[in-house]
């Protein structure tokens, strides 16, 4: 490293960075510091580092709980949504359109980056209108004559 920034591989460096992370730092931000790699040498660890992926994958997700809580502050805090003016208590509709930005930001990479958890669930009805494409269940003995049936024809293939 004469001069520039590091890319061999460390684990304290590897840790520091998921510990931000974890904090809600971003990559980028994290990788502008003095003595930290640029962000493409730290993605490029996730694929030679299995550890380091490992590391990685569990502080984005430990992220997104940071992400969860701030949704709260932010929706609950409203010292600044109001203003006092010669005229008046204001509402400062700059301070509340920020806040929802904030929070639909959030609300949005948690969706994306953990949509099993944070996405929208949607529901599908697999069931037909006539009842034709209802799932039926099946009994043992259903089970064994189609077993059986397959076993016979298989037997034909050889």
């Amino acid at each position: 490293m004469a001069g520039g920034r590091p890319t061999k591989y460390k684990q304290s460096t590897a840790k520091a960075i998921c510990l931000r992370l974890m904090c809600g730092e971003s990559l980028k931000s994290i990788c502008r510091r003095k003595l930290y790699p640029s962000h493409v040498t730290v993605l490029s660890w996730t694929m030679k580092h299995p550890r380091f992926l490992n590391q990685y994958v569990q502080a984005r997700e430990l992220q997104q709980e940071l992400l969860y809580d701030e949704l709260f502050e932010i929706a609950d805090d409203s010292s600044l949504d109001y203003s006092e003016s010669k005229d008046g208590i204001r509402l400062n509709s700059e301070h509340v359109t920020r806040s929802r930005l904030r929070i639909d930001t959030r609300k949005w990479v948690m969706e994306r980056m953990a949509a099993k958890k944070y996405g929208a669930k949607q529901s599908i009805n697999h069931q037909s209108s006539d009842g034709s494409m209802t799932p039926k269940a099946f009994s043992k003995a259903d089970y064994d004559a189609a077993s059986q049936t397959l076993a016979k024809d298989m037997d034909g293939l050889d």
